[in-house]
């Protein structure tokens, strides 16, 4: 995991430091390397940092088969703000792969809203598959783009949601953005996890609601009028993510309330998109 972060920053590095040139990048593996292989029904996957502006980029998936017959299945495009909880961006838009040749499918990214993009290849029994993927950014500015922790009302990037009760967590965001990314983060300490995650705007940074589904869009799939709430499931790390358009708030909150008998971690990030 060392080697993937370290050579995603190197690679994030020289896309700031060549701004406005168009350049192809490759995605890389856990190794570092530009290929991993996908053996049996494993599950493999090739990673890239964006930390540079950008307002569109686009990343292409190539799967080859080495040996066996690949039976038909997808493989998806995932996003993250902080490098560890993934998601597909887009469940509808897939790469399907049958045959005994290569896949490839080009996915758009609009806006450019999240911090980590990685190809997820699931394989099957029998088989053996190469992955490789490839990221362009569009017209970078140099700008570092950064994130922020939401934080809870002492300052703390996490806070304790127990049981019935409800607690939350928020950040201020001053400069005008297109968009904005919000990914929350559901941890379970012990007991059944549940209830409803809710995210919410301010101006003035006292009295909430929740955040128009107008503003929103879904990440799976990825489509305008998304769900303005999120339920956890009851496993480990529990997350979902929103891109909210046109960023039309000063503040922005998760709100959590939990149910029947738990406690669990709250945390959230949030990045802005060009």
């Amino acid at each position: 995991m060392k080697k993937i972060i370290l050579s995603s920053f190197l690679i994030s590095l020289s896309l700031i430091n060549t701004a406005q040139t168009n350049k192809v990048w490759p995605m890389l593996s856990q190794w570092g390397l530009t290929t991993d292989t996908v053996v049996g029904s494993a599950t493999n996957y090739v990673q890239i940092t964006s930390t540079g502006w950008s307002n569109t980029g686009a990343i292409q998936g190539v799967v080859t088969v080495h040996t066996g017959t690949l039976i038909p299945h997808h493989t998806t495009l995932q996003g993250s703000i902080d490098g560890i909880n993934f998601l597909s961006i887009d469940g509808t838009d897939t790469m399907t792969c049958t045959g005994t040749g290569t896949s490839t499918h080009v996915w758009i990214i609009d806006g450019n809203p999240f911090n980590y993009y990685r190809i997820s290849c699931t394989g099957a029994a029998g088989d053996s598959l190469f992955l490789s993927g490839t990221y362009l950014p569009n017209a970078l500015s140099g700008i570092y783009k950064r994130s922020w922790n939401l934080l809870s009302q002492w300052g703390n990037i996490s806070d304790t949601v127990t049981n019935t009760g409800t607690n939350t967590i928020y950040k201020q965001v001053k400069n005008n953005y297109q968009s904005l990314a919000v990914q929350v983060v559901c941890t379970k300490i012990s007991g059944t996890q549940g209830g409803t995650v809710t995210l919410k705007g301010s101006l003035d940074g006292i009295h909430y609601e929740a955040v128009k589904t107008t503003y929103l869009k879904t990440i799976v799939p990825f489509t305008t009028g998304s769900s303005n709430t999120f339920t956890p499931t009851n496993v480990s790390v529990s997350s979902n993510l929103w891109i909210i358009k046109n960023a039309p708030y000063e503040y922005y909150q998760l709100s959590w309330t939990g149910t029947g008998t738990m406690s669990s971690a709250l945390s959230g990030f949030i990045t802005p998109a060009k």
